[in-house]
């Protein structure tokens, strides 16, 4: 698998988008999956991991015009804008859901829809190990539940993570240095006798 779209067609896409914005499509199909699964590993919750990519796509289809290479690529930007679409969801009060199955004027749609997000919630969290993780990731500080999930649910490098976070790459790899010294403390407070 393609870890990301070449620079080259990363400029090509920029290029077209101006004459054609559908080409936006090639952005959304290749990252779409990459920015749900972080987005479930963040929510341990498949159907707001959807709602969040949804809107993640839809803040990005509506900057893209805007978006210049200026040292990141677009998977950065992507995951920069699904970091701060997650951040707004966990500020608002109302935090009124956005229902993905409302998109669809089709039952058959929505039903599909419900059975994959089944199916998302058995392969992320059906292992009892990945569940005992992932509930001792959520009782960390937010910005060490970023670091860990942008590393190793993600693939991301330090770089790329000092992009998303708007940090310098020291201080990810010391973010990332202390979040582990505090995961596996988590992990051994919470070890079943």
């Amino acid at each position: 698998m393609q870890k990301d779209l070449t620079e080259e067609k990363q400029r090509q896409i920029m290029n077209d988008f101006k004459d054609n914005p559908e080409v936006f499509s090639e952005i959304y199909e290749f990252y779409f999956d990459r920015i749900l699964k972080y987005l479930a590993r963040r929510t341990s919750d498949a159907e707001l991991a959807y709602d969040l990519t949804a809107d993640t796509f839809m803040k990005a289809l509506r900057t893209f015009h805007r978006f210049s290479w200026k040292g990141i690529s677009i998977k950065v930007w992507l995951y920069r804008i699904a970091t701060n679409t997650l951040r707004d969801h966990y500020r608002r009060k109302d935090r009124q859901p956005i229902y993905v199955a409302e998109i669809y004027e089709n039952a058959g749609t929505a039903t599909s829809i419900k059975e994959e997000l089944e199916a998302i919630d058995k392969n992320l969290y059906g292992d009892p190990k990945l569940k005992r993780l992932q509930r001792s990731i959520e009782k960390l500080n937010p910005k060490y539940q970023k670091v860990l999930t942008l590393y190793y649910y993600t693939g991301l490098s330090h770089e790329e993570i000092s992009g998303v976070m708007g940090r310098s790459r020291g201080a990810v790899k010391a973010m990332m240095h202390r979040a582990m010294t505090l995961l596996r403390a988590e992990m051994k407070s919470n070890t079943p006798q």
